[in-house]
């Protein structure tokens, strides 16, 4: 069964929200261990062949449960003080400067 709208409707259009993000990045400027500690996640390397360089993980507790952030992924954190994870590539698609720092 698939319900109609009735016309008349009116629409809505969710407000803007200024959120804080950071990049994942391995540069002199990111520092791991306080992105961990302010989203409060663990920090972790994996080595998936021996002898490879290890790549490092921030698994961040969510509200949807733990997900692990990549290196180049975004971890953003909401209004209400909650964090996700946003790929690297899908983050453009949804969030753009806000001008602003928090």
């Amino acid at each position: 069964m698939t319900a109609t709208i009735p016309s008349g409707v009116p629409g809505w259009r969710k407000r803007p929200v200024v959120l804080k993000a950071v990049q994942f990045v391995d540069d002199d400027e990111c520092d791991w261990d306080e992105i961990a500690a302010w989203c409060g996640g663990r920090i972790y390397n994996v080595e998936y062949a021996p002898g490879a360089e290890p790549e490092t993980r921030i698994d961040i507790p969510t509200l949807e449960g733990v997900h692990t952030a990549m290196e180049g992924d975004w971890i953003v954190q909401g209004s209400a003080g909650e964090f996700w994870r946003v790929e690297r590539d899908r983050f453009p698609d949804y969030y753009e400067p806000a001008g602003v720092a928090l």
